[in-house]
């Protein structure tokens, strides 16, 4: 039972009876009979507190970092207890023994960077087959999802992943190496088949402290190599020149959008109307490792967009190649790749303006996005952001300084204020507008995360970007220290319905009342057209077998033909002049029923109210009301 502490110091200072190992948790509440349950010292919780719930659970051996009295605690005499100092560091060893290694029976990617690790993630995930990622949004095994705590989890929960992943058909694990899992150690127990470094920028320095410290935590990835393992840096980051400087080599690969040197090099043709055209060189790379010249330069068609987005495919493509995967079946795969969720994801409307949802919570992730935006934006750039609370205070005017160098107007919102203030959050954000003599007239604060995204969406006009940074795919907002739901996505959604002021009434899968009144302009018949054929659309999609033709015409209900090929302003005067030619007949008509009874219904039509329903006399009073109706240009159903 000691064989988990293999190349582990430790001290076993009470020996219970043996037992044969079931499992290793640190969380007493998922303890069961004959684990072991690991006591540390956490930075909110002291898991010594909790030694007797799990020997209550079942727990046969406890191990501590800090010495312990085992007779202080119920039903300890079987119980073994093993001291080993500073257990985080070493957690991951222990979790190898008893799971038998499994990070040697698969290739393993570990992506580092302030920027980008999980893009490139998803890059590499849906080229390589069969895999296996872990990451910011998420653990996915194979097509099986899994929730994440942390973008790198703790070295326990990490190799119980990747013994699954084995166990589970994978052969490669990709997987978002944060700088806090470096520093901490906990992947000290894995080594990598390639490491990409994407960049490095100002973050985290409430945990780092200075940017050496975030620096060097981050190029620690190199030395967990394997020996034939391959390190790909970008070489534009001022910090990746240095990397590569310092550690060149033939297993390490540069990739650039500037150096032409660079072993892999890429450039933008130009955007598309669903991303951009690049051109791809790896000629050098191909001299590196085989001292063969080949031109070797391919150009694709990607789904993705901007300079940050190229950086990304770059150092997933070096990456690959070092693994021997062959280019073109890596140019093929790239181009079929979709956006990524929660990054620069577009949300289709009917505002004639371009809504994208990003994660960009930096200085340097806003300007990327940002300035890409503005690349392909034919109007105003209008900004939402904030700046997470009990994190990074000195980012926040850096990121309100980024955003005014592409921003033709910013609203400042909350993110994930924490325990912290919102208000004090924003008013630090806000001196960095100040300090840059930032329009007064030219931002908003608004701190409510929602009321900001509608204040937004009501801004926007024809031709606008409108961008909602900080959050991404994250589906909840941390208030104080409670989750709530929270989907920017959904609240856009749900702005965008009412924007339309259209609701439809009596709809079923072939017909739709929608209701427009007499006071309604010239706009709103717009939005109501646009409407109908965007529910067109959808309808034609889910009833193929219905042969649906709204977009090309409307049916003018009252004399019964189609208007082809006009817009609304000519419908709408069609309209006019046909009730017009009609009122005098109708009022003829009408005064010829005074004492009859209603055989059916009369109404008028919009909205379809009934002013007469079947069997009720017809007197004086109700046709004044109908002439009044006619007079002021409704269509009167059922005279």
């Amino acid at each position: 039972m000691y064989k988990i502490f293999e190349n582990v110091d430790y001290e076993v200072f009470h020996e219970g009876e043996t037992f044969e190992i079931k499992g290793i948790e640190y969380d007493s509440r998922k303890i069961e009979n004959d684990f072991v349950f690991i006591a540390m010292i956490g930075s909110v919780v002291d898991g010594h507190e909790f030694i007797q719930s799990a020997i209550d659970k079942g727990a046969k051996m406890i191990v501590v970092e800090k010495m312990v009295n085992p007779e202080r605690y119920e039903n300890s005499k079987n119980i073994t207890f093993v001291f080993i100092s500073n257990i985080r560091k070493k957690l991951g060893i222990i979790a190898s023994n008893f799971y038998d290694f499994p990070q040697n029976k698969i290739k393993i990617i570990g992506i580092t960077g302030t920027n980008g690790k999980t893009t490139s993630s998803f890059i590499l995930e849906n080229i390589l087959e069969k895999t296996a990622r872990i990451g910011t949004t998420g653990n996915r095994i194979l097509n099986e999802n899994f929730p994440t705590v942390n973008t790198t989890p703790e070295s326990l929960e990490l190799i119980k992943l990747i013994d699954k992943s084995v166990k589970m058909g994978a052969k490669y694990f990709i997987m978002e190496v944060s700088s806090h899992a470096l520093q901490i150690g906990r992947v000290d127990m894995l080594r990598f088949d390639s490491a990409i470094f994407t960049n490095l920028t100002q973050d985290h320095l409430d945990f780092h402290k200075t940017m050496e410290n975030y620096f060097n935590a981050k190029k620690k990835i190199f030395t967990l190599l394997k020996s034939d393992g391959a390190g790909i840096i970008n070489i534009d980051d001022k910090y990746g020149k240095m990397i590569f400087v310092e550690i060149r080599g033939r297993n390490y690969i540069s990739f650039s959008k500037n150096d032409k040197s660079a072993d892999v090099y890429g450039e933008i043709i130009n955007y598309t109307n669903d991303g951009m055209k690049i051109k791809i060189n790896a000629k050098n790379y191909f001299e590196k490792i085989s001292s063969i010249s080949n031109e070797s330069e391919y150009v694709v068609e990607v789904n993705l967009i901007g300079d940050y987005n190229l950086y990304n495919i770059l150092g997933c493509v070096a990456s690959l190649l070092s693994m021997g995967i062959d280019i073109d079946y890596i140019l093929e795969k790239l181009s079929n790749i979709s956006s990524i969720p929660g990054r620069f994801e577009t949300i289709k409307n009917d505002l004639e303006a371009r809504i994208v949802v990003d994660f960009a919570h930096t200085d340097d992730g806003l300007l990327n996005i940002g300035k890409t935006l503005q690349k392909i934006t034919d109007n105003r750039v209008i900004t939402i952001f904030g700046a997470g609370g009990d994190r990074d205070h000195d980012k926040r005017p850096k990121m309100a300084k980024a955003a005014a160098k592409f921003s033709d107007f910013i609203i400042l919102t909350s993110d994930n204020p924490r325990t912290e203030n919102p208000i004090s959050i924003l008013a630090a954000i806000e001196k960095g507008l100040v300090q840059i003599d930032y329009p007064f007239d030219k931002y908003l604060i608004v701190a409510d995360r929602e009321k900001a995204i509608k204040r937004g969406l009501g801004m926007l006009q024809k031709g606008d970007s409108l961008l909602i940074a900080g959050k991404g795919h994250e589906i909840y907002q941390i208030i104080g220290k409670e989750k709530i739901h929270f989907d920017d996505r959904e609240i856009v959604k749900k702005y965008l319905k009412k924007y339309h002021k259209i609701e439809l009434e009596m709809s079923c899968e072939a017909y739709a009342l929608a209701l427009i009144g007499a006071g309604d302009t010239r706009k709103g018949f717009d939005r109501l057209f646009f409407a109908l054929k965007k529910l067109d659309e959808l309808i034609g999609k889910k009833l193929q077998h219905c042969n649906l033709n709204i977009s090309d015409s409307i049916y003018d209900l009252d004399c019964g033909n189609y208007i082809d090929n006009k817009n609304s302003s000519d419908i709408i005067n069609d309209i006019k002049k046909t009730d017009t030619d009609s009122i005098d007949n109708k009022l003829k008509k009408l005064y010829t029923l005074k004492g009859s009874r209603a055989k059916e219904y009369i109404y008028a039509y919009p909205p379809g109210i009934p002013l007469v329903i079947p069997g009720s006399y017809i007197d004086a009073k109700i046709i004044k009301k109908i002439e009044l109706y006619i007079k002021s240009g409704s269509n009167i159903v059922g005279i």
